[in-house]
């Protein structure tokens, strides 16, 4: 056997004819040895990659939902500040027959009305709900003003969304009879 016969170890047909035949075990090792994926390699990764993208996108879903939660609870604070400043600076009895005051606009106490909703982003409802009431426990001069502010995910009536979809912000404070801000 001379030292051309052998390649890499291993036992080689001698050429015939052109000289490119060469055994099967020979050319099983070349076809081994070019690096190609199988069928089964490229199925594996694909499935591999996939379940990896639907955990992308399943974060990406739970993200635009609470962007958009957060977004909705900053505009029902905002609003509810907003409508608690204006309650506060309105006087409990009105100094003059023609001035605005919390009884002239809301009626005696204690007072639980609905207020006109305000529209928020995409025209979304936000209801608004105030509450006056004597602290009469501590002093018939105190009052508690309580603003609840309602809105759905969707939009939808506060009376007729689903409940997992409804959500509320609350703000209270105490003040006197007498104070004018």
């Amino acid at each position: 056997m001379r030292s051309s016969d052998i390649h890499r170890n291993r036992l080689v047909s001698a050429p015939v004819g052109d000289g490119h035949r060469h055994s099967t075990r020979t050319r099983r090792h070349r076809l081994r040895q070019q690096g190609g994926f199988s069928l089964i390699e490229v199925l594996i990764a694909m499935v591999v990659t996939v379940v990896g993208l639907l955990g992308l996108m399943s974060m990406h879903t739970t993200s635009v939902r609470s962007n958009r939660s957060s977004s909705d609870l900053v505009m029902a604070t905002a609003i509810a500040q907003q409508t608690m400043e204006e309650v506060r600076t309105l006087p409990f009895v009105s100094p003059t027959p023609t001035a605005r005051s919390i009884t002239s606009v809301f009626g005696a106490t204690p007072i639980n009305v609905a207020l006109t909703p305000v529209l928020g982003q995409a025209d979304k409802p936000f209801q608004r709900q105030l509450t006056i009431e004597p602290v009469l426990a501590v002093s018939p001069d105190l009052l508690r003003i309580r603003v609840v502010v309602s809105w759905t995910e969707d939009g939808a009536p506060i009376a007729t969304a689903d409940p997992r979809l409804r959500h509320q912000f609350a703000l209270e404070t105490i003040r006197t009879r007498q104070e004018i801000l």
